[in-house]
């Protein structure tokens, strides 16, 4: 094992055990709301808390990874950075970190796009992970990553915008999210599929 692969597995090895750290300290907290709190406002965002690490340990894990794929490790940095950003401004919001006069409809706007482009990326990660085995395959991978990337277009716009576009852009959005979910799949099916 050379000296940069031995670092990469380091790092790797590092960011796995803090990633395990958090959802074993924010478990043993949820249990303890559960089973000590009295369900008001501190045990609320507790559990909301719980969920968002559970939820971001999965992201940052899908977008770690290709990080040893030599071709697509800066994709996986972006997730998993971009994954780290998400976590930080929606703890930020639900412990009241951030002053309320900072907490702006930009501020919200920029946490709800940052929040779509990291759960796009660790999407697009896992996709591109998948050793497409057939050519069909290969092509609905790439199409899905496409409307991944069109989904979180689209989104943005629709946060940029405050909801006040037109119904057509609602029902692309629908559209992209399913081919993207579809696409998935049916990427995964093609693999499997004996000729």
């Amino acid at each position: 094992m050379d000296l940069a692969t031995l670092r990469t597995y380091t790092w790797k090895q590092a960011f796995l055990y803090t990633l395990l750290a958090a959802i074993a300290v924010g478990t043993l907290i949820g249990i303890y709301a559960f089973l000590m709190g009295e369900f008001g406002w501190f045990e609320l965002r507790v559990l909301a808390s719980t969920a968002i690490i559970a939820v971001f340990s999965v992201i940052s894990m899908a977008a770690a990874t290709l990080y040893t794929h030599e071709r697509y490790h800066y994709l996986s940095l972006t997730g998993m950075i971009a994954s780290a950003l998400s976590f930080l401004l929606l703890m930020s919001i639900i412990w009241e970190l951030v002053p309320a006069t900072y907490q702006t409809d930009g501020f919200l706007q920029f946490t709800a796009i940052t929040v779509a482009v990291t759960v796009g990326l660790a999407h697009t990660s896992l996709l591109i992970g998948v050793p497409a085995m057939k050519p069909a395959a290969t092509y609905v991978k790439y199409g899905s990553v496409a409307a991944v990337a069109a989904a979180v277009l689209i989104f943005s716009v629709i946060v940029l915008a405050e909801g006040e576009v037109d119904s057509v852009v609602f029902r692309l959005l629908g559209v992209t999210a399913l081919l993207a979910v579809a696409g998935t799949l049916a990427t995964f099916i093609l693999n499997r599929v004996r000729d």
